[in-house]
């Protein structure tokens, strides 16, 4: 068993070289272009329906699979509408009782 998982160790190793030295590559020919930062946003319709969401006490998970991002990001959106005054730290939800932040 412990040969197959030394196997298995080498060959990951080996697939992240070729794909750091691939990056690299296509970096100096000015080929490579990865996501840009910030490229989830969040506007209109889906801001409204996330604090309506949020303010209702949904569950980062089920955010999460509601607007198909990492919770990561769930996490980020929620700190910069507190940070803009659009939710409360506290959040209160519709059933009376503060939930988990």
């Amino acid at each position: 068993m412990m040969v197959v998982a030394a196997l298995a160790q080498i060959e990951q190793q080996t697939i992240r070289e070729r794909t750091l030295e691939g990056i690299a590559i296509t970096k100096v020919e000015g080929k490579f272009v990865g996501r840009k930062n910030g490229s989830i946003t969040l506007k209109g319709d889906a801001l409204k329906r996330f604090i309506y969401f949020y303010k209702l006490g949904m569950n980062k998970n089920k955010l999460l699979k509601e607007f198909g991002v990492p919770r990561s990001t769930i996490y980020r959106w929620i700190a910069t509408l507190k940070e803009r005054k659009l939710i409360k730290s506290g959040r209160g939800c519709a059933y009376g009782f503060k939930g988990r932040s």
